[in-house]
């Protein structure tokens, strides 16, 4: 009888080890779930958060956009008004880029004019 007793309490106490280690594990995978659950959380903040920002980056974009082509039609519809009341426009001419340009009289050196169309005239030549 004392050999059977000792026998079942080594594999109570076997139990018990076997319990307290399912225990731990448990505990150790909760964790492992609340930090991937905190991730996940975080992932969807950050995807909220850079779909905002883009969404807000073009609709900047789109209203300086208007904005630039409002003043460009006020500015045209203004050099208009001016030019039927026979005053001279102001127009600043900005050349970005020229390429190509040779000169019937000087050969390969180009003459140093533009042509520009200009309201109400078919051609001008500027220095």
């Amino acid at each position: 009888a004392e050999a059977v007793h000792k026998k079942r309490a080594a594999e109570a106490d076997e139990l018990r080890a076997r319990y307290q280690d399912a225990v731990e594990l448990a505990l150790q995978e909760r964790e492992r779930v609340d930090v991937l659950e905190a991730s996940v959380r975080d992932s969807k903040v950050n995807e909220h958060t850079t779909i905002r920002e883009e969404h807000e980056r073009e609709v900047n974009e789109a209203r300086e956009r208007q904005l630039k082509r409002e003043e460009a039609e006020r500015r045209t519809a203004l050099l208009q008004q001016q030019y039927q009341q026979g005053i001279a426009p102001d127009v600043t001419v900005t050349v970005q880029r020229a390429q190509g340009l040779h000169s019937v009289s000087k050969g390969e050196r180009p003459d140093s004019y533009c042509v520009a169309q200009v309201a109400g005239k078919p051609s001008s030549r500027f220095q």
